[in-house]
């Protein structure tokens, strides 16, 4: 890629194009999750069946609850940014073929019937 093309995006959606390459950091960032959501209720079922004060066993799934939203919401923001980086990309490559540009709310992919230029 030039650095012309890379100036198209944002710092999150670099970041986010990077990211994409590296799947070490993808399958850390997954088993973070999962180790942290069983963490979470194994405390919870500790605390169930140590009949501690209900107070503590709701206050860990509230806090498992707030995690859990927190990720949802990473995973989405990074859908979004997954998103952009893929329009710019087709509209780069748009504009190297000298094809018009796709429209918001197209459907680049039924497109594929313009012929090429020579």
């Amino acid at each position: 890629m030039l650095k012309l093309d890379i100036d198209l995006f944002t710092k999150k959606e670099t970041t986010e194009l990077d990211d994409s390459f590296n799947a070490s950091g993808l399958s850390s960032r997954a088993s973070q999750a999962i180790t942290g959501a069983f963490l979470t209720i194994g405390v919870a079922l500790a605390l169930f069946y140590l009949d501690v004060p209900r107070v503590a066993l709701t206050a860990t799934l509230v806090l498992y609850a707030v995690v859990f939203t927190a990720e949802k919401l990473s995973y989405v923001r990074s859908l979004v940014t997954s998103r952009s980086v893929v329009r710019k990309l087709v509209r780069r490559i748009e504009a190297l073929e000298g094809l018009s540009q796709t429209p918001d709310n197209a459907q680049p992919s039924r497109r594929t019937s313009l012929v090429a230029p020579a």
